[in-house]
């Protein structure tokens, strides 16, 4: 016989209120409101029996029987919306109540036969810390009421009655009991196999993404170091050209200047004061080319990672700085509205590094301080500062706005063309840079628009990091 219509609609009256979020509180409260409504229904059927057999009884015991059962409809209401603890608590102590104060008021002791049927709905609905109170407090009752005599009979009055109220009570408790347990293990077995479902589809589905995934990380692995294997082996060749090419016009290049040079001191003979001119503008334009072809031929290195310095123990400034200041003097000869001052020490010590590079240095910031003043002053200072030098080169000139002191240091970046007239080819602060870098020392810029630039370069005594950048 198919049930499954007839427990739906018993479900509806029993359904836990949905603030009750526990799982095991749902299944007690889902007992607890069978368990009230199949005694209230039963007692009510009580009474109509009893009521035919003996209309006395039934009056005098129909007070006690409404009270009680409208005390357990209220606390059914109170369960089914939400306050499952006040009526289990209620529940057990109105059982309570009844069991031990029914055969003071009847004489008729066989209804504490129904007492163990209290104590499983304690240890059903309530913690064992509680079924144990429930349990003390019932044989203290018990043997107050049996030592007192309080109840004034012989022995316990069992009628076939009260045994068959008790057999049919006891009967539909272990029906609920084992059709709740039953649906509750069901309920169980279902849950932890829809679970047990859900989290194999999961770890498919988490098995299945992460194999995805990794296999397109795989491939944009491969393919991202296949570009990278062919953009290097791209800028190789290209830095391997340019290099070549360089080399290529810097020879023929420095045999130009060699023989424009012997015709202009007319070494090979006599020449007019205009041939004189005309060769010596020759002379500066291809060696301002030639700085240029030197030039990207160090940024191609740099690049590469291929620059290296010739790094001596000791480079004596105090020798090296007079070549510098005259090369300064010579750009600025023709130049009366500009004044060159020098700010040096006395006696600077002697300094590692690469003598040739750190002329270089200097010479790019002069030669960059003469290219972008017009007039006004340029200043070279280098002060000895315990284990440092502190070379500062600063001018009036055009300045640096903020935006663009970021980024002069990098090659082929240069200064607004619409600010400046011929600001050069950007490769000669991103050599200095490097250079200063390279001897374990920093440079830096501060300078505003129309307000000139400084450039400040700080170079350690000794410094431990020549070794990385120079040949072995």
């Amino acid at each position: 016989m198919n049930l499954q219509p007839t427990t739906r609609i018993a479900d509806l009256f029993v359904e836990p209120h949905a603030t009750i979020t526990n799982a095991d509180q749902r299944r007690k409260a889902r007992v607890l409101a069978a368990l009230m409504l199949t005694l209230a229904g039963s007692a009510l059927f009580l009474m109509a029996v009893l009521s035919i057999r003996n209309i006395e009884i039934a009056q005098a015991s129909a007070p006690a029987v409404l009270v009680g059962v409208s005390v357990v409809l209220l606390l059914y209401i109170s369960n089914r919306f939400g306050y499952y603890q006040v009526s289990a608590y209620g529940f057990i102590a109105l059982n309570f109540v009844m069991l031990h104060s029914i055969p003071v008021f009847t004489g008729n002791v066989g209804w504490l036969l129904f007492t163990p049927m209290m104590m499983i709905f304690t240890l059903i609905l309530l913690p064992l810390q509680a079924t144990l109170v429930v349990y003390l407090l019932s044989i203290a009752v018990q043997t107050i009421l049996g030592s007192t005599g309080i109840i004034n009979l012989p022995a316990p009055e069992l009628t076939t009655f009260t045994s068959v109220v008790v057999l049919l009570l006891t009967g539909a408790i272990m029906v609920i009991a084992a059709h709740f347990r039953d649906n509750l293990d069901r309920d169980l077995r279902a849950e932890i196999e829809d679970l047990q479902q859900k989290l194999c589809a999961a770890e498919t589905e988490i098995d299945r993404r992460v194999e995805e995934r990794t296999r397109d990380l795989r491939s944009a692995k491969e393919q991202a170091e296949f570009e990278l294997a062919r953009v290097r082996q791209h800028e190789q060749k290209k830095m391997q050209a340019l290099s070549s090419l360089s080399h290529q016009l810097r020879t023929p290049l420095n045999s130009m200047l060699n023989f424009t040079e012997f015709v202009h001191l007319e070494m090979l003979g006599p020449i007019s004061e205009q041939q004189k001119d005309a060769l010596g503008k020759s002379l500066d334009s291809s060696r301002v080319l030639l700085g240029l072809i030197n030039n990207v031929l160090d940024i191609i290195k740099i690049e590469a990672g291929t620059m290296r310095l010739f790094a001596e123990p000791q480079v004596d400034l105090n020798a090296l700085l007079p070549e510098v200041v005259t090369t300064t003097q010579a750009l600025l000869h023709d130049r009366p509205n500009i004044e060159f001052v020098t700010d040096l020490d006395e006696n600077l010590p002697l300094v590692a590094g690469d003598a040739r590079r750190l002329s270089q240095t200097l010479n790019i910031l002069l030669a960059n301080a003469c290219k972008f003043t017009l007039k006004g002053t340029i200043t070279l200072s280098v002060k000895h500062r315990r284990d440092q030098l502190l070379v500062c080169v600063s001018d009036t000139g055009v300045g640096i706005a903020p935006e663009e002191q970021a980024r002069i240091f990098k090659p082929f970046q240069k200064l607004d063309q619409s600010r400046v007239y011929n600001a050069g080819t950007g490769l000669s602060l991103a050599i200095a840079h490097w250079i200063v870098t390279a001897h374990g020392g920093t440079l830096t810029v501060e300078s505003a628009v129309g307000e000139g630039a400084a450039f400040f370069a700080t170079l350690p005594i000794q410094s431990s990091v020549l070794d990385a950048v120079s040949p072995a």
